[in-house]
């Protein structure tokens, strides 16, 4: 995980910020085409690290699978090139807007978009994370 507006926001395997899509659903990507290639999906199943709790599942997106939690499908975003940026929460694009996960899914708010906060998640080891993000 790695902290930004003084909230947990889980990563992936790599230290990188997942993300949803306000528009999904629980057993649909509304990502496609264009959108998926600034919206990279996170590859399931995922392996819960330290301290997440709710629940992972799979859907499948254009053929692949997709990791989800508590729900949500969870993304990437290209234009976080470093471990701990969360340049690509709260941005109202693609048809709408996207949220950085956190534990409870909670709303972060965008007062401090673009910046990255605390640490970053540990490195992946054997399918999972000791950071507390995804392992995949």
């Amino acid at each position: 995980m790695t902290t930004f507006s003084g909230k947990q926001v889980l990563t992936n395997a790599q230290g990188m910020a997942v993300y949803w899509f306000a528009v999904d659903t629980s057993s649909k990507s509304n990502c496609s085409s264009s959108c998926l290639k600034f919206w990279p999906i996170v590859p399931g199943p995922a392996t819960a690290g330290s301290g997440v709790t709710g629940t992972l599942g799979v859907i499948t997106t254009n053929g692949v699978k997709q990791a989800t939690y508590d729900g949500h499908p969870l993304y990437t975003y290209v234009g976080d090139t470093a471990p701990g940026q969360v340049k690509g929460n709260a941005l109202n694009v693609s048809g709408g807007l996207w949220w950085v996960m956190t534990p409870n899914g909670a709303k972060v708010a965008a007062s401090s978009a673009g910046s990255s906060g605390g640490s970053s998640a540990g490195s992946s080891s054997g399918g999972s994370t000791g950071g507390g993000g995804y392992g995949y």
